[in-house]
């Protein structure tokens, strides 16, 4: 049978190597410890299940609901929105629900993008939307982040010429997937004032918005002079209230432009999962902050990787300030992919290597707070300085500085490279 070329081009799920090595190991006495995982080891909150079961019998969670989304789920979010930021939505023209933020994203470039064209990708950039840009003949630009401190930061110089180049947007995650960093107001406004300026799109994804547990909190475009008008906002509910398995998100968008992407809604789902929708209305209405419990468990897991990484010298250490993770540099030769591999069968831990996320990941691995308790990080701890310790033991040499490792960026252009699609100029 004859397949296009177009999906031919597009870079296959990049996690799915790494998990297919995991799937292979096999020692009982030594369980596999995910650190890949990026996922909340949380269920919804129980009320919220007990309602959602109170609610089974109703013939309507059972068939289509509006392809807008159901308006009760609408109206929460516009609540949640007043409440937490001051920000007023019509949950008529302004809100859409989708079957999660990778399905909103591709909704949204569907509506805003033309074929051919540019969208800057902040990177390390979250691969699904690289592979989104791929599957409709567009193309993925670098905009890599700098490090500061030991964290990971916009830098706001570096996208002016990106989007002066002629893209048609940006992409920017706050709270960040694979870094952790938390962007606050300073940045986003720059962001902001900066699509302005060129008059291009700005794609917010806003997946983890509460789960920040550093000192700044996350900056919103909507604050800002023009962000209102500029921005698509994506979001989920998936890692809020431990719910990714009921695939229900949500687009905040301009009216005309939520008019044109319910075109694509009807043609690609009709409407998110009902039952889904109908327990996020719950948790919104019920436990609006029920990420907060989490987020205080998430601040003493990252005090204990944090102890556990400075114990290794061949990993360096950034400090996350919300997410799920965090984006750790390495000192040593291989490339990610074929290190993250080494490091299942050898010490029993799966992490993300840092080229799944493009070039500016490279020599990098993405670990995973999400899924572990301190006891586990502890244990993946011992195994991971076993592992770096008999590398440089069987070497004979002292550890070799990773391609890059000069450089302040995140990441170089080491080997592993961007996968196929992405624009590095």
């Amino acid at each position: 049978m004859r397949i296009a070329e177009w999906i031919q081009a597009t870079y296959p799920p990049p996690i799915v190597d790494i998990y297919a090595v995991a799937r292979e190991y096999r020692r009982p006495r030594q369980p596999l410890i995910n650190l890949g995982q990026g996922i909340p080891d949380m269920m919804p909150p129980p009320e919220c299940l007990a309602a959602l079961v109170d609610r089974l019998g109703d013939p309507a969670l059972h068939r289509y609901g509006p392809d807008q989304g159901l308006p009760e789920l609408r109206a929460a979010l516009a609540d949640d929105y007043r409440r937490r930021l001051g920000v007023r939505l019509d949950p008529e023209r302004e809100i859409l629900i989708t079957a999660g933020a990778n399905h909103g994203f591709v909704l949204a470039l569907m509506a805003t993008v033309q074929p051919g064209e540019r969208v800057v990708l902040g990177a390390p950039y979250y691969f699904n939307h690289l592979m989104a840009l791929q599957l409709l003949g567009m193309t993925g630009v670098e905009w890599p982040l700098v490090v500061r401190d030991d964290r990971y930061v916009l830098d706001l110089e570096g996208l002016a010429p990106r989007l002066a180049a002629g893209a048609a947007g940006v992409v920017c995650v706050n709270p960040n997937n694979p870094t952790g960093a938390v962007f606050g107001a300073a940045d986003i406004g720059g962001v902001v004032a900066a699509c302005v300026r060129c008059g291009v799109t700005l794609f917010y994804d806003e997946v983890y918005n509460l789960i920040a547990f550093g000192e700044e909190p996350a900056g919103h475009p909507y604050r800002f002079a023009g962000g209102r008008e500029h921005t698509i906002v994506l979001g989920s509910f998936s890692k809020l209230f431990g719910m990714t398995g009921w695939r229900v998100g949500y687009l905040i968008a301009p009216p005309p432009v939520v008019g044109q992407m319910m075109k694509a809604q009807d043609t690609t789902v009709i409407c998110a999962p009902v039952a889904g929708q109908a327990l996020a209305a719950e948790c919104l209405r019920r436990c609006p902050d029920y990420p907060a419990a989490y987020c205080r468990e998430l601040r003493g897991r990252v005090r204990r990787l944090a102890a556990v990484v400075r114990d290794i010298p061949a990993l360096a250490w950034r400090e996350p300030a919300g997410a799920l993770f965090t984006l750790l540099p390495y000192q040593h030769p291989e490339p990610s992919r074929q290190l993250a591999a080494r490091m299942v069968r050898e010490a029993g831990v799966m992490a993300i290597p840092g080229a799944t996320f493009g070039a500016s990941g490279e020599h990098h691995l993405r670990i995973s707070f999400g899924f572990s308790d301190e006891a586990t990080i502890v244990e993946a701890g011992r195994r991971l300085a076993r592992f770096f310790t008999g590398d440089r033991i069987r070497s004979g040499r002292s550890r070799t500085a990773a391609p890059g490792a000069g450089d302040r960026r995140a990441g170089g252009r080491g080997a592993g490279g961007v996968p196929g699609g992405a624009d590095l100029s």
